[in-house]
Protein backbone atom coordinates (compact mmCIF):
# COMPACT_ATOMS: atom_id res chain seq x y z
CA UNK A 1 0.00 0.00 0.00
CA UNK A 2 2.84 2.57 0.95
CA UNK A 3 4.81 1.47 -2.48
CA UNK A 4 1.21 2.75 -3.72
CA UNK A 5 0.66 5.54 -2.41
CA UNK A 6 4.26 6.55 -3.15
CA UNK A 7 3.82 6.22 -6.77
CA UNK A 8 0.68 7.45 -7.25
CA UNK A 9 1.81 10.61 -5.70
CA UNK A 10 4.33 10.80 -8.09
CA UNK A 11 7.58 10.28 -5.99
CA UNK A 12 10.12 7.06 -5.33
CA UNK A 13 11.77 7.07 -2.04
CA UNK A 14 15.34 5.71 -2.48
CA UNK A 15 16.96 4.04 -0.10
CA UNK A 16 19.99 5.75 1.81
CA UNK A 17 22.20 4.63 4.45
CA UNK A 18 23.10 8.12 5.99
CA UNK A 19 26.46 8.97 8.01
CA UNK A 20 26.07 8.94 11.89
CA UNK A 21 26.11 12.78 12.44
CA UNK A 22 23.39 13.46 9.75
CA UNK A 23 19.93 13.89 11.66
CA UNK A 24 17.36 14.61 8.87
CA UNK A 25 17.46 15.18 5.39
CA UNK A 26 14.63 15.68 2.74
CA UNK A 27 14.54 16.96 -0.70
CA UNK A 28 14.62 20.41 0.81
CA UNK A 29 16.95 20.38 3.61
CA UNK A 30 19.78 18.48 5.45
CA UNK A 31 20.68 19.01 9.58
CA UNK A 32 23.57 17.42 10.70
CA UNK A 33 25.77 17.75 13.80
CA UNK A 34 29.62 17.79 14.68
CA UNK A 35 31.16 17.45 18.33
CA UNK A 36 33.42 19.51 19.93
CA UNK A 37 36.77 20.34 19.10
CA UNK A 38 39.48 22.36 17.79
CA UNK A 39 38.80 23.85 14.48
CA UNK A 40 41.39 26.30 12.07
CA UNK A 41 39.68 29.82 11.72
CA UNK A 42 40.43 32.24 8.56
CA UNK A 43 39.71 35.70 9.18
CA UNK A 44 39.62 38.75 6.59
CA UNK A 45 42.76 41.10 7.02
CA UNK A 46 40.49 43.72 5.25
CA UNK A 47 41.64 47.06 6.70
CA UNK A 48 45.32 45.46 7.64
CA UNK A 49 44.65 44.58 11.21
CA UNK A 50 47.34 43.11 12.70
CA UNK A 51 45.72 41.30 15.23
CA UNK A 52 43.53 39.59 13.27
CA UNK A 53 46.77 38.63 10.75
CA UNK A 54 48.37 36.97 13.95
CA UNK A 55 44.96 34.77 14.69
CA UNK A 56 44.13 33.77 10.99
CA UNK A 57 44.66 30.12 10.51
CA UNK A 58 45.12 28.97 14.00
CA UNK A 59 43.03 26.66 15.50
CA UNK A 60 40.61 27.83 18.45
CA UNK A 61 37.72 25.50 20.57
CA UNK A 62 34.50 25.20 19.17
CA UNK A 63 31.27 24.31 21.02
CA UNK A 64 29.39 20.78 19.57
CA UNK A 65 27.77 22.58 16.71
CA UNK A 66 24.33 21.92 14.19
CA UNK A 67 24.11 22.89 11.11
CA UNK A 68 21.10 23.05 8.38
CA UNK A 69 20.79 23.82 4.91
CA UNK A 70 17.58 24.83 3.38
CA UNK A 71 18.49 25.81 -0.32
CA UNK A 72 20.70 28.05 -0.86
CA UNK A 73 20.82 29.33 3.24
CA UNK A 74 23.20 27.54 6.16
CA UNK A 75 22.57 27.98 9.57
CA UNK A 76 24.84 27.10 12.58
CA UNK A 77 23.57 26.92 16.24
CA UNK A 78 25.74 25.64 19.28
CA UNK A 79 24.38 22.49 21.38
CA UNK A 80 24.37 22.69 25.03
CA UNK A 81 25.78 19.05 24.89
CA UNK A 82 28.34 17.31 23.43
CA UNK A 83 26.22 14.47 22.39
CA UNK A 84 24.15 13.65 19.51
CA UNK A 85 21.11 15.93 19.09
CA UNK A 86 17.50 14.29 19.66
CA UNK A 87 13.93 15.71 18.95
CA UNK A 88 13.59 18.54 22.25
CA UNK A 89 17.07 18.93 22.70
CA UNK A 90 17.91 22.35 23.71
CA UNK A 91 19.92 24.74 21.38
CA UNK A 92 22.17 27.36 23.13
CA UNK A 93 20.40 30.62 23.38
CA UNK A 94 23.13 32.65 21.84
CA UNK A 95 24.78 33.20 18.44
CA UNK A 96 27.56 31.05 17.61
CA UNK A 97 30.52 33.61 18.21
CA UNK A 98 29.45 35.01 21.89
CA UNK A 99 29.20 31.49 22.92
CA UNK A 100 32.85 30.57 21.30
CA UNK A 101 33.39 33.78 23.19
CA UNK A 102 32.30 32.89 26.25
CA UNK A 103 34.28 29.30 26.16
CA UNK A 104 37.41 30.69 24.87
CA UNK A 105 37.51 33.05 27.99
CA UNK A 106 36.23 30.68 30.50
CA UNK A 107 39.10 29.12 32.75
CA UNK A 108 40.41 26.21 32.53
CA UNK A 109 38.85 22.60 34.87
Amino acid sequence: MLIDLTVSLGQSVPVEILPERVIVRTQETIVWWSPARERIMFFSDRGDDAVLKKMNGKRYPHPPLLFKTAGSHLSVRALLENKRPKPGTKLAPRHIGTVMRMESSAPEP
